[in-house]
């Protein structure tokens, strides 16, 4: 009997000991730092994997129980990425930062200065990874901002930061309600997760500022009597005024000199290049974010100026053989997007500035080494079903580039320049 209750008492300070210790190794850095928040650290399973939304035909993400690979505690995820069988994507997911069943609430980012996470590439080769903050996200899309790209060496840990600036944060977004934390690899060209590269990550972590940031909710924009800037790409922080996922061997696309390219930009001196090298058949997207609209005063504009109030921008066509249409999309608040409706006026006098291809309304083809300027109303883009919502709620604006292969391999480029909203002659035939 003696035996049998030292060997009780043994098991019950073993299984106490076992739960004290996972408890202490789960939030070690808290206690270290009170400064340190352990987002996730993936030794529960709600609300660190369950609350995850995975996009662009991710793969596979597990709870890994290999102690080789974790940082802290007795487990990690394990990320497989794949992306698309059809065309190539960028494999992401999305970690929430506020989630109403599990009760928190990280989504105010006034209040921080990093996010980090340790991350083990246990495949032979360097993998480049981007790590941000998305400002929004459901269970189709996400609106990713810019992240810190993140290049994973094989065979170690590596530590992912990322730094908050939230003049960033109030242009591509609204620093006080983030979305999520992301992670977005490149397509590694397989069919199935188990032929994917093995990444582990442990240890996500908020470190909260020292005093919390101001935002001033205000950013410059030049103004006319008839005018106002969106962007034309010659402020300091206009650098974050567009959102282009792009992978390198696809195209790029940056803020130029256009002196550089031997053109003259048609505001200022700069001008946002889009290249695409034209060898792989994929499309990208170039966004002007809705805080840049918001700014310009779009979401303001009276109902009854619609017709006379137009959303410009101009478009330089670099390339002599190629110059193919392109799709263009709004989008709310919501990330509903909506197709625009060119207004075609009345029978003698028809506009054609976006016309209908394939089921999406695109511009014209730009003429090759000239200027074009493109503009569509406000009315014209408050058509059709919840449309309104796109002035009143704005969630910004996107240009889908198709990628389609080239015999020669020949790049093809066009400059943006001078985003803005314009007064102007009221739409003929609009009340």
């Amino acid at each position: 009997m003696k035996k049998l209750i030292c060997l009780l008492l043994a098991l019950i300070t073993c299984f106490t000991s076992l739960f004290v210790v996972g408890c202490k190794d789960k939030k070690a850095e808290e206690v270290k730092d009170d400064s340190k928040i352990m987002f996730a650290d993936f030794e529960e399973w709600g609300p660190n994997f369950q609350t995850m939304a995975l996009y662009g035909y991710f793969g596979r993400i597990t709870r890994n129980t290999d102690t080789k690979f974790v940082k802290g505690g007795n487990y990690s995820a394990k990320l497989q990425p794949v992306g698309g069988r059809v065309s190539i994507t960028s494999p992401c997911f999305v970690m929430p930062l506020k989630s109403d069943l599990f009760d928190y609430d990280y989504s105010d980012f006034t209040y921080y200065e990093e996010v980090s996470a340790y991350l083990y590439n246990d495949s032979e080769k360097a993998i480049t990874m981007t790590f941000g903050l998305a400002a929004s996200h459901n269970n189709s899309t996400a609106t990713l901002m810019a992240g810190e790209k993140v290049v994973l060496a094989p065979k170690t840990w590596t530590r992912a930061s990322y730094l908050v600036d939230c003049t960033f944060l109030s242009i591509a977004g609204d620093p006080t309600a983030i979305s999520g934390v992301y992670f977005q690899f490149p397509d590694t060209g397989v069919e199935y997760p188990d032929q994917a590269p093995s990444i582990y990550l442990d240890n996500v972590v908020l470190t909260k500022a020292a005093e919390q940031a101001t935002i001033d909710g205000g950013l410059e924009l030049d103004k006319t009597d008839t005018t106002t800037e969106i962007c034309d790409f010659e402020k300091i922080w206009q650098k974050y005024a567009y959102r282009a996922e792009v992978r390198e061997e696809i195209g790029e696309v940056k803020i130029v000199k256009a002196a550089d390219y031997d053109i003259t930009a048609s505001s200022g001196e700069n001008v946002l290049r889009v290249m695409r090298t034209n060898t792989i058949q994929t499309n990208f997207n170039v966004t002007i974010p809705a805080q840049l609209m918001k700014a310009a005063g779009l979401d303001k504009v009276p109902e009854e100026d619609w017709a006379s109030t137009y959303f410009c921008f101009d478009m330089y066509n670099d390339s002599d053989k190629f110059a193919q249409y392109h799709a263009i999309w709004a989008y709310t608040e919501s990330g509903t997007h909506i197709i625009p409706n060119k207004w075609k006026g009345s029978k003698d006098k028809k506009e054609y500035d976006w016309a209908p291809v394939n089921g999406y309304y695109t511009w014209p083809r730009p003429e090759y080494g000239k200027w074009t300027s493109y503009k569509i109303s406000l009315w014209e883009l408050s058509r059709g079903l919840n449309a309104k919502e796109y002035v009143t709620k704005t969630g910004g604006f996107a240009m889908t580039f198709a990628t389609l292969p080239a015999a020669d391999g020949e790049e093809w480029v066009v400059f943006l320049d001078n985003f803005r909203l314009e007064k102007g002659e009221k739409l003929e035939g609009v009340n």
